[in-house]
């Protein structure tokens, strides 16, 4: 993974980030726990919902696979792609 932002996809990033995914064994598994935070991101008016790749990307994070700046650069390189 690139530690030098601009050196991150900026197309096919769903691709990108799903085999960086398989090359770490990293797979989005749903849990209870996501049911909960549904749940209190509605009730707290927040209309957010990650798709897939988003949810990877969570994933990934939290493996200490990617820091806090590839996410965000990655999740927008994402968002910008499927909102063109």
């Amino acid at each position: 993974m690139p530690s030098e932002l601009h050196l991150l996809p900026q197309i096919r990033v769903k691709e990108f980030v799903e085999l960086f995914a398989s090359q770490h064994h990293v797979e989005y598994l749903r849990s209870g726990l996501d049911d909960w935070a549904e749940a209190a991101t509605r009730a707290s008016g927040d209309n957010v919902k990650l798709d897939h790749t988003g949810k990877l990307l969570v994933m990934l994070k939290r493996r200490h696979l990617i820091d806090g700046r590839q996410l965000a650069r990655l999740m927008t390189n994402h968002l910008k792609e499927i909102n063109v």
